[in-house]
């Protein structure tokens, strides 16, 4: 079957209705959960359910909800998957309990950006509850060790995009006060970071990023 035939399909609905959810892939399977179940923060409520997607069924299972944060949910968390495994970092109101794994240096952040390559995680900038940030911290998974990583090297910022391709990774977007659309590559062998060309049209924030190929909705 070609991309033109697939192409608009429409795909079984999320079982649930909200935002500020995570998602990752493990295998040929997604996984989708926490956020909130409304619009606004305020008038929603924290999720923990979390739920994985067959896409050769085109069907949603029902998985074990998120055990952090004492059970109370999370949004405005991240997410990426090393070697099989799910991780799931930040979080407005959450505590980093998560499976027990060690806590994401520098402080109590949401809105983070985060991807995996080369069987590391990696996460950065975001917002704590007065400043932006752009520090950016690797996570080797065999050892459960957090690394200080080179600063993301544009306005620190919340909500922005990351992907991996190709073993490099990329962050761009986001909202330091005002919508971005600016995009840096990142070498994890040089720990250097990259300017890239500007993502094209409006500034933005709260975007999906396709690893497969650069797509920005």
């Amino acid at each position: 079957m070609t991309r033109a035939q697939t192409a608009g399909r429409r795909k079984q609905m999320f079982p649930e209705v909200g935002g500020d959810a995570i998602a990752f892939a493990i295998g040929n399977r997604g996984y989708v959960g926490t956020g909130l179940n409304g619009i606004l923060a305020w008038a929603g409520t924290k999720r923990k359910d979390f739920y994985e997607y067959n896409p050769i069924t085109n069907t949603w299972t029902t998985k074990d909800e998120w055990e952090g944060n004492f059970g109370g949910g999370v949004y405005f968390a991240s997410a990426f998957s090393v070697n099989d495994k799910g991780y799931l970092v930040c979080g407005k109101f959450v505590t980093n309990d998560w499976s027990k794994k060690a806590n994401v240096p520098g402080g109590t952040r949401y809105g983070v950006t985060a991807f995996a390559m080369n069987g590391k995680g990696y996460v950065g900038c975001g917002a704590d509850e007065n400043y932006y940030v752009n520090s950016f911290y690797e996570y080797n998974p065999n050892t459960d060790v957090w690394t200080e990583r080179a600063p993301f090297p544009g306005s620190p910022r919340f909500n922005a995009i990351g992907l991996a391709i190709n073993g490099r990774g990329f962050i761009g977007l986001g909202t330091d006060g005002g919508y971005q659309k600016d995009f840096y590559e990142y070498d994890p062998v040089a720990d250097h970071w990259m300017q890239k060309a500007s993502i094209p049209g409006a500034e933005r924030r709260s975007c999906v990023a396709l690893p497969l190929m650069v797509m920005v909705m």
